[in-house]
């Protein structure tokens, strides 16, 4: 049976002995979960999944005695072997069809089939809520300019930070809940990559990084620059929040159900910290340079090895790669 999509590989590929030999009902399952989740687009994803889920010897045994891994690639393969196995299982008739959809862009009508490019990256067919032409200028990087300056470097990233409501990553388009973000703020990010999204060397050929550029722009204000957010705004769960970054990191709590306090208090003093998790107290030290804010950090760190207290401490370099220290700090949290 063609599967949804169009595509179709001979069944005989299913029939690889190599494979036979470790391919498990568990790996059956394992694509037919896949085919729950993200439909005719499954085979994207199939290659790491099963790879994740076997055991790496099995994998180089196998690509050591597979013929057909020495004429193509050993992905391709399996992914390959993968497809025809749900073939002929007849996965195809669980499957949803691509759909016709309503960029909510720009208002046209699209096909979901050919946005599978733009399904890949908002990862899943839940994000897909725009036409290739409304999302190319946020993902595909030669669309980007090249040849942007500081002018329009900055416009992009304090433009980007109020439609996003959050400190953005360079990489922030990777990271980002397609399906959750409101369709106003969809179109203006829409809007501002379409203007000409600054690229990567042009962010960098002016500031040196993506961290002096938003400390540049103050929309990570340090002790020497202002920031062009205001003092406070709301976070989420109705917080106020004395900058962005804070609440950036008061979504993040939120959005991860982690339960948290907002200023709690050190023990014996009246100085305040941004926020508590089961008894560490996370603080965001956005301001150092200045000679008063630096005493009351120093204050703090005392106070908190006084009392045995784990203090874990946010700057802005971690906040330009939020994406990444996210890890780092849910590890940290437990």
């Amino acid at each position: 049976m063609r599967f949804p999509g169009g595509r179709e590989v001979p069944n005989e590929y299913a029939k690889n002995p190599h494979i036979l030999e470790w391919w498990t009902e568990e790996h059956d399952e394992a694509i037919r979960a896949l085919i729950a989740k993200y439909g005719w687009t499954f085979d994207s994803y199939s290659f790491d999944v099963i790879k994740k889920m076997t055991d790496p010897d099995v994998i180089a045994h196998w690509r050591s005695r597979d013929p057909l891994c020495k004429r193509y690639a050993y992905y391709g393969v399996l992914g390959g072997f993968a497809f025809a196995r749900a073939q002929i299982l007849d996965y195809a008739r669980e499957m949803e069809p691509p759909r016709s959809l309503t960029c909510e862009a720009c208002g046209d009508g699209f096909q979901e089939i050919d946005s599978r490019r733009i399904i890949d990256y908002v990862d899943g067919r839940t994000g897909v809520r725009c036409c290739n032409s409304c999302f190319q200028g946020i993902f595909f990087e030669e669309t980007w300019d090249r040849w942007a300056d500081k002018d329009k470097v900055d416009e992009y990233i304090v433009d980007l930070a109020r439609a996003l409501g959050r400190v953005p990553s360079q990489s922030w388009e990777r990271t980002v809940a397609w399906s959750d973000i409101p369709r106003s703020n969809l179109t203006a990010l829409v809007e501002i990559c379409g203007r000409g999204r600054p690229s990567t060397a042009s962010v960098k050929k002016e500031y040196g990084s993506w961290l002096a550029a938003l400390i540049a722009t103050g929309v990570l204000p340090d002790g020497a620059h202002k920031g062009v957010f205001g003092i406070r705004t709301l976070a989420r769960d109705g917080h106020v929040c004395n900058s962005l970054a804070e609440k950036t990191i008061d979504d993040w709590l939120t959005d991860n159900g982690i339960e948290h306090t907002k200023e709690p208090r050190y023990p014996d003093s009246q100085m305040r910290a941004d926020f508590e998790v089961g008894g560490t107290l996370i603080e965001y030290f956005g301001l150092v340079g200045r000679a008063e804010y630096d005493e009351k950090v120093e204050l703090k760190r005392a106070l908190a090895k006084k009392h045995r207290i784990k203090l874990v401490e946010i700057h802005p370099k971690d906040m330009a790669s939020w994406d990444r220290y996210q890890a780092r700090l849910a590890k940290i949290l437990g």
